[in-house]
């Protein structure tokens, strides 16, 4: 233990600060629904699910947003937002839940504290980590070749 020359241990170091998902994303939005030349760079989505309808064994991405600049390549970014560590490795442990999504996406990607990511993020994910308040990379997500975008999910994305 130690002790300071005046017989006082030093302060306890704060803890991490607990996000809600509300405020991650929160953050998510406003950094994909910034205008670029007054024109919207992204459309942006919560709560997508892999599917129009109510059948069985739909899943939901936490959040889309698709890249209106041709330039950029109009990409569609899925993100899988996490609140504990515990949440997280729940999620490792099911893989096809994110897949149902996933699959039409060119990028995909984690946004957590980083402290719930130890050495476990799987291959072709991204992670967006929360710094002084704002979304950073953490792991620039790679570009993935995504299947066809179906009517189904495209009326889901719609909603």
């Amino acid at each position: 233990m130690f002790v300071d020359l005046f017989g006082e241990e030093p302060p306890a170091p704060p803890a991490p600060r607990k996000w809600t998902e509300r405020e991650i994303l929160d953050l998510l939005r406003e950094r994909y629904t910034r205008e670029v030349l007054d024109v919207p760079s992204f459309i942006y989505a919560e709560h997508v699910r892999s599917g129009a309808g109510s059948a069985l064994g739909l899943r939901t991405a936490d959040a889309i947003a698709i890249d209106l600049w041709p330039s950029r390549g109009n990409h569609v970014h899925g993100f899988e937002v996490k609140t504990s560590r515990a949440d997280w490795l729940t999620e490792l442990r099911d893989p096809a839940k994110a897949e149902a999504v996933r699959r039409y996406c060119h990028r995909w990607w984690l946004v957590a504290p980083d402290e719930f990511v130890r050495d476990d993020l799987p291959e072709g994910w991204g992670f967006l980590t929360i710094t002084d308040g704002r979304l950073r990379v953490k792991k620039s997500a790679p570009v993935l070749t995504p299947e066809p975008i179906t009517h189904s999910f495209l009326a889901a994305l719609s909603r």
